[in-house]
């Protein structure tokens, strides 16, 4: 008798279980497309552009400075010029490096945020990237980037 209370409880529960609304338990799956967001943000394509710019400058300093060098008129006067060149590339090389790695944080928490922002907005509680997601999802790419685009570019 004990036994099939227990089990008559059991079936009870689990058919509770099936016939509750499976929507309060449904979850919003959001994707995003990083790489577009990535092409389409405002300061990430000022970021790419300064890239090139800065680029183009020090391979502008790498040719003056080979032909410094070659300039030389001893071997001694060559070597002095060659360290020094090197040094300044080094300093320079190292100042685009830290300005580089600082916009890209600033992007990347500028991103994570407006993913947040539009996710809440569109209670949308998990968010994947478009390339890692085969089927389903709610696409709000264009969603981000609007809030992304609305801040001020600094």
């Amino acid at each position: 008798m004990r036994f099939k209370t227990v089990t008559f409880v059991i079936l009870a529960v689990i058919i509770s279980l099936f016939t509750l609304n499976t929507s309060a338990f449904a979850e919003q799956i959001g994707v995003i497309d990083l790489n577009k967001i990535l092409q389409n943000y405002t300061k990430s394509q000022n970021a790419r552009a300064d890239m090139k710019i800065k680029q183009a400058e020090l391979q502008k300093f790498v040719e003056n400075a080979r032909k410094s060098v070659q300039a030389g008129k001893t071997t001694a006067e060559k070597k002095k010029l060659e360290d020094k060149y090197n040094a300044e590339l080094k300093q320079k090389v190292a100042a685009v490096n830290a300005g580089q790695t600082q916009k890209v944080q600033e992007i990347q928490t500028n991103i994570y945020s407006a993913i947040k922002s539009a996710a809440d907005q569109k209670q949308i509680s998990t968010v994947l990237t478009k390339e890692s997601v085969i089927m389903g999802g709610q696409d709000f790419t264009d969603e981000v980037l609007k809030v992304l685009n609305a801040q001020p570019v600094k």
